[in-house]
């Protein structure tokens, strides 16, 4: 009986495994290297008190762009050291419609760089490589 049960057993590992690399897939394998916050009000008043801009970055979960983004531009280390110069923002759409209606997001990802006081300074939307972000941003490469 115990012979009987091996393939069934092995058949379980097997799924699993496969199962475990399509969550690693799914995720990119690549952690998320920019200290995002999450509300835009605190992050306007870490402006505020640091004098750095804000960066909005827009994106949902379904965004196809938004994920190529997270595991290329957003993995950068050339993109996270000069995200350090500013209050990085995460804003899922999904959640906060109102906050892409008055920034005018209209294409996913969407970014938006404010000011101190809150005022737009640019926009931005679309995948962007690590190069042409850092030219957005107005960092060097």
């Amino acid at each position: 009986m115990v012979r009987r049960l091996r393939p069934a057993f092995f058949v379980v590992i097997a799924l699993a495994a496969v199962g475990a690399a399509s969550i690693v897939s799914r995720n990119g394998g690549s952690p998320e290297r920019i200290p995002w916050r999450q509300d835009l009000a605190a992050a306007r008043a870490e402006s505020a008190s640091s004098h750095k801009p804000v960066l909005v970055y827009f994106s949902a979960r379904w965004c196809g762009f938004c994920e190529q983004m997270r595991k290329t531009t957003l993995s950068d280390s050339r993109v996270e050291s000069a995200m350090s110069n500013c209050v990085p923002v995460k804003i899922d759409i999904d959640e906060h419609q109102p906050l892409a209606i008055k920034y005018q997001v209209h294409g996913l990802p969407g970014y938006a760089l404010l000011d101190e006081n809150g005022n737009v300074l640019k926009r931005g939307e679309g995948w962007q490589e690590p190069g042409e972000f850092l030219n957005w941003l107005g960092a060097s490469r």
